[in-house]
């Protein structure tokens, strides 16, 4: 018996060897790595302008990017996704580059008219925040230069340079910080869209210079492709709109309900930390997409590698949940301070709630994708916004800042076994359509 264990314990040793040995070689320690270090930099950020700036500042500040986060849910008009799919199924490289190309061009003319719509409700528009327009006004080439770094990124992950891709993520995150910080102190909240600008700039010349990502938009593609990058792109862009809304919901319809600046105070607190947490199984997919989307016929392939994925990650996501639920109390005193222990009950829902959403709803919702199943995100999208919408008006008079939490919970568990199911299905239907 103590022979069996000993052999048992080394195979698992070599197992777990040689899986880490495969993950460094194809850059996914990179990619995560890369995102646990934007996530430290973002969250030291914040907490450092917040100090700089006055709180009247950073409120217009706040209110004028809200508004352009409206704008920006017609970005690119879907071409970091379109093209990332699109690339990640073709085996030539120059065929990659002349589809990474065109959505390139694109995406920057639809980005160009988006700045001016932006300026247009500046001008237009009279805001309700004193001071808003003129922010928003300066955040005018947000989405084109945004977009332009973000697309040669998308290039970088279709091509499985992912060590690459992890660097030039975090130099971008790295520069945001430095110079948000150096230029607030010396213009306040406009050096937070000043700052951007440079960084976003500097990445796109880092990328074209240090790695080969060309910048060029004139490309010719075959008429396929160009249905693909559209058809993809224009769903992609409705889900992805659709889901950033989620994320508002609950606290949009709390501050209608409720309007109570505390119960509001203390339900974004509780949401901080389960949301900053999707960084796992959002670098997770990051890493995984590229190689589901070229195996994307291989039955066999998929439906192992997509088991392992679930256990593995679900399996990390159910101690960090266990962990968090438990100490709930005294993180949220120690990180937050005791005037928000009224955060402890909706924070535990929402933990619950992340493992749900980061081990089901965000890995099979984008692996979808890889299956051209846009049309079923697009359904599930408006229907789990409404469904949410609904909940937290009803839970929220019931069970307030804890209603919301229920409906975000409620949410996430429908959303993901529904992506899930589907997913399988789809895997499952593979061999019958060859």
């Amino acid at each position: 018996m103590i022979l069996y264990g000993r052999t048992m314990s080394k195979k698992l040793k070599s197992y777990f060897k040689r899986a880490a040995a495969k993950l460094a070689d194809t850059g996914f320690f990179h990619v995560f790595g890369s995102s646990v270090i934007n996530k430290i930099i973002s969250f030291a950020s914040g907490i450092i302008l917040v100090r700089i700036l006055t709180k009247a500042d950073y409120g217009v500040y706040t209110y004028a990017n809200t508004i352009l986060g409206f704008c920006m849910m017609l970005n690119g008009f879907g071409m970091s996704s379109a093209v990332l799919q699109v690339c990640s199924e073709k085996n030539d490289e120059e065929a990659r580059l002349r589809v990474y190309e065109y959505g390139l061009g694109l995406g920057s003319k639809v980005n160009i008219a988006l700045g001016g719509l932006i300026i247009l409700i500046a001008l237009l528009v009279p805001l309700k925040i004193e001071g808003a327009n003129g922010y928003l006004a300066l955040m005018c080439l947000m989405p084109l230069l945004s977009f332009i770094p973000d697309l040669q990124k998308t290039y970088l992950r279709a091509e499985l340079r992912n060590a690459e891709y992890a660097y030039a993520n975090t130099f971008s995150t790295a520069a945001i910080f430095v110079l948000s910080v150096g230029l607030t102190l010396m213009v306040q909240a406009k050096g937070l869209v000043f700052a951007q600008y440079i960084a976003f700039a500097v990445t796109a010349v880092l990328l074209r210079k240090r790695f080969g990502v060309p910048l060029s938009t004139k490309s010719t593609i075959s008429a396929e492709d160009r249905r693909s990058l559209i058809g993809i792109g224009g769903i992609s862009m409705v889900n992805n709109g659709l889901s950033s809304l989620m994320y508002h919901l609950d606290i949009f319809v709390l501050g209608l309900v409720i309007a109570n600046e505390n119960v509001i105070a203390a339900y974004k607190v509780a949401t901080t930390i389960p949301t900053a947490l999707e960084f796992i199984p959002t670098a997770v997919v990051i890493y995984v997409y590229p190689y589901f989307s070229r195996n994307r016929d291989n039955k066999p392939w998929l439906l192992s590698s997509f088991k392992k994925l679930i256990v593995s990650l679900g399996s990390v996501n159910l101690l960090i949940t266990a962990g968090l639920y438990i100490l709930a109390p005294f993180l949220i005193g120690l990180i937050f301070g005791k005037q928000y222990m009224d955060a402890v009950s909706p924070f535990r829902i929402l933990v619950v709630s992340y493992f749900f959403s980061g081990t089901l709803r965000i890995i099979a919702g984008n692996l979808l994708i890889t299956q051209r199943k846009l049309k079923f995100n697009t359904i599930v999208a408006v229907f789990s916004s409404a469904m949410n919408t609904v909940m937290n008006v009803f839970f929220i008079n019931a069970w307030q800042s804890n209603g919301a939490a229920l409906a975000t919970l409620t949410t996430a568990v429908v959303t993901g076994i529904l992506d899930t199911a589907y997913l399988l299905r789809t895997f499952n239907k593979i061999q019958d359509s060859q």
